[in-house]
C-alpha cells in the first residue's frame, strides 16, 4: 500500500515478478480508505484472483462484505478470515453471500498458530461447506 491506497508501481513489479502465478492480495485490504475503487484497480490485474480479508469477520460488517463479493465478481473472489470460526461462516455465508474461507486458529490444537492441524476440525468445515453450497 501508499498509505490508505494501492501502490499500483509496485504492485505491478509484484504481478510481473510472480507471472503466471495466481495472486493473492492480502490482509492490507483493510486498511484501504476506498475498497471498492480499489477492487476495480486490483481487477486490471488477472493474475490477482483472491482478495483475503478479515472484514466479515464482526456481524456489523456482512453487509460490506456481500457488497464486496457482488462487485469483486467474477474476476475476484473474497476469501473471509481473520478469526473465522464455524458458526461465523455459516452466519456470514447466509447474511453476505461470501463462499471462501480462510482458516487458521479455529483448525488448530489449542486455537493457536502454532498448534497441530487437527483433522477432525477440517473434516467438520467441509461438511458445513458443502451443507452451504
Amino acid at each position: 500500500l501508499d498509505g490508505e491506497s494501492l501502490d499500483l508501481d509496485l504492485l505491478k513489479e509484484v504481478v510481473e515478478a510472480a507471472s503466471p502465478v495466481k495472486i493473492t492480495f492480502h490482509r492490507a485490504f483493510e486498511q484501504l480508505s476506498d475498497p471498492f475503487d480499489a477492487l476495480l484497480q486490483l481487477k486490471r490485474f488477472s493474475e490477482i484472483d483472491t482478495v483475503l480479508t478479515s472484514g466479515g469477520n464482526r456481524p456489523e460488517r456482512f453487509g460490506l462484505m456481500g457488497r464486496l463479493v457482488a462487485e469483486a465478481a467474477p474476476e475476484i473472489r473474497i476469501l473471509a478470515g481473520g478469526g473465522m470460526t464455524m458458526d461465523l461462516m455459516r452466519e456470514l455465508h447466509s447474511r453476505s453471500g461470501v463462499r471462501d474461507f480462510h482458516f487458521g486458529t479455529a483448525v488448530r490444537e489449542g486455537k493457536r498458530l502454532d498448534g497441530k492441524v487437527l483433522p477432525g476440525q477440517v473434516s467438520q468445515l467441509r461438511q458445513i461447506l458443502e451443507s452451504l453450497m
